[in-house]
């Protein structure tokens, strides 16, 4: 079926382009964020099995700007060095301060260190395939 010509002897795009241009968006972002998150998820498995465990103590916390979530912030020792670890991760109840809290870090660059319990990328792997999903779908 030849598409419509207007007055200005232009071929009239079929409306069906669109919701496959919508797609292609949803899915380019869905793949940047896919290869963003696996490659956070392998770093941070990496670092956790060739980082050692060291314990630290919750010494302060950093807010949000409504000061309504708050990260933790946590001492530890290396060889009688202390560094201090700022969490990522926002809670609205974290732990109090002075608990203790399982953290690894770099044998060779002990400032470089993670905690145990945060681990990134599976947030956005989920939100990824959700996007790609959608963009599929849609």
């Amino acid at each position: 079926m030849p598409e419509a010509m207007n007055e200005n002897n232009d071929i009239n795009v079929s409306k069906k382009s669109h919701p496959l241009l919508f797609s292609l968006i949803f899915f380019s972002i869905a793949i940047v964020l896919c290869v963003i998150s696996v490659s956070e998820f392998l770093i941070y498995k990496q670092k956790n099995e060739t980082f050692i465990e060291v314990i630290g103590k919750i010494v302060d916390y950093n807010s949000d700007k409504d000061d309504r979530l708050r990260a933790i912030i946590a001492e530890y020792e290396v060889d009688g060095q202390k560094y201090e670890l700022n969490s990522k991760k926002y809670v609205d109840i974290p732990d109090s301060i002075g608990s203790v809290v399982s953290i690894k870090y770099n044998p060779d660059n002990p400032s470089e260190a993670i905690f145990t319990y945060e681990k990134t990328g599976f947030t956005f792997i989920a939100i990824s395939f959700g996007v790609l999903f959608f963009g599929i779908f849609n």
